[in-house]
């Protein structure tokens, strides 16, 4: 009795269906993740100048005045000096 084998797996043309499909789709989701983002980046760089503003704010409460040229931004993460 001659036993007939079964050949598993996917064919070349489904193969490439499945490429195709997974292509399409990343066409469409690749421009909402890229705009979001963008727009991810402008919303930190806000969160950012808050911050600094607010550091500042600090600094002349603390010192009453603000940091001079010289001392820069440094003198926001260390002890003022007078």
């Amino acid at each position: 009795m001659k036993m007939l084998k079964r050949q598993s797996g996917f064919s070349l043309i489904e193969i490439m269906v499945v490429l195709l499909i997974i292509g399409i789709l990343a066409s469409m989701v690749a421009p909402q993740i890229l705009g979001n983002q963008e727009e991810a980046q402008l919303k930190k760089a806000a969160v950012d100048i808050q911050q600094l503003e607010s550091a500042l704010e600090m600094y002349k409460l603390k010192s009453n005045r603000f940091p001079t040229t010289e001392q820069g931004l440094d003198a926001l993460v260390s002890a003022p000096t007078l």
